[in-house]
């Protein structure tokens, strides 16, 4: 009962008109903070609460098992300990303790209303596999996975996923990366996994941009153009880039042309970028 006011409370200030089912979440809240975010999962537990959707955790604030090797201190493992096993008893998934659960092989699948905290997991799952999670606080997240609904607003809204400004990074990534990389693209032999180990600068240029693009987008969902022009960009280079992303950027969501799967195609992407209309961000050196 007390999650489904709480879901309900959330629903009411957002505006949403109605629930939505979700199949997976993804639990922020499992750091210690305070004793007051222990009492809240006890309280979860005392009441019977259980989880009805597939819930993994973020990384809680210490090693579960090593603690002691890694000179924690005793209390604070207590109690951070104390928080993991709460969340555990409601159901979560006692093998997760990540904050990047797009890993795991329980990750959703393009389309699936979800919901997760942790902001380069939220941004990773919208824009890197096309599911639909908005930016959720902390203990909402665990009301949520319990009562196994949310309120159906912002990105979980197929209109509300469309860009509204562009940020073009073809001029940038042409005449000041692609020059640098001194070995001949063309003598790869498709091994596109040889040229990002040949040039490691190429690995930082990912959270550059990421934060970068996440300043730039004033808010707005990016479509972020030049990045197909790269030969090779790895699941670990877009991971790098949400990541980024996500602590400048308040949208929980970019499109990257011909690399996320909600911008791949000419006919997609003019529609993307008819979405936008004149708003364009930067994407130069001097950005």
């Amino acid at each position: 009962e007390m999650a489904m006011r709480t879901v309900l409370r959330i629903a009411s200030i957002s505006g949403a008109t109605e629930l939505i089912p979700i199949t997976s979440a993804h639990i922020d809240a499992v750091t210690y903070i305070g004793p007051g975010g222990l009492k809240f999962a006890r309280r979860l537990v005392e009441l019977g609460g259980k989880v009805k959707v597939k819930t993994t955790l973020n990384s809680q604030s210490c090693d579960r098992r090593r603690w002691k090797e890694l000179g924690v201190d005793p209390s604070l493992a207590s109690n951070a300990n104390s928080v993991g096993d709460a969340y555990v008893q409601l159901g979560c998934d006692e093998m997760s303790f990540t904050c990047a659960p797009y890993l795991l092989p329980s990750r959703p699948r393009m389309g699936e209303n979800i919901i997760w905290g942790e902001s380069n997991a939220v941004v990773y799952s919208n824009s890197v596999l096309g599911a639909r999670t908005e930016k959720y606080a902390d203990y909402f997240d665990i009301c949520a996975a319990i009562v196994g609904l949310v309120p159906n607003v912002g990105v979980h809204v197929t209109e509300n996923r469309a860009p509204s400004i562009v940020i073009d990074a073809t001029k940038l990534i042409r005449d000041h990366l692609l020059p640098g990389m001194n070995k001949d693209i063309a003598t790869l032999s498709g091994n596109s996994e040889d040229f990002l180990y040949e040039h490691r600068g190429f690995d930082s240029f990912f959270p550059a941009m990421g934060w970068t693009c996440g300043n730039l987008s004033d808010g707005g969902v990016p479509l972020i153009l030049g990045f197909d022009s790269l030969p090779a960009v790895s699941g670990d280079n877009l991971k790098a880039f949400c990541a980024a992303f996500g602590t400048t950027g308040s949208a929980p969501l970019f499109h990257m042309a011909n690399i996320t799967p909600e911008a791949i195609g000419d006919d997609t992407i003019q529609r993307l970028l008819q979405s936008c209309g004149e708003r364009r961000g930067g994407g130069t050196k001097g950005d």
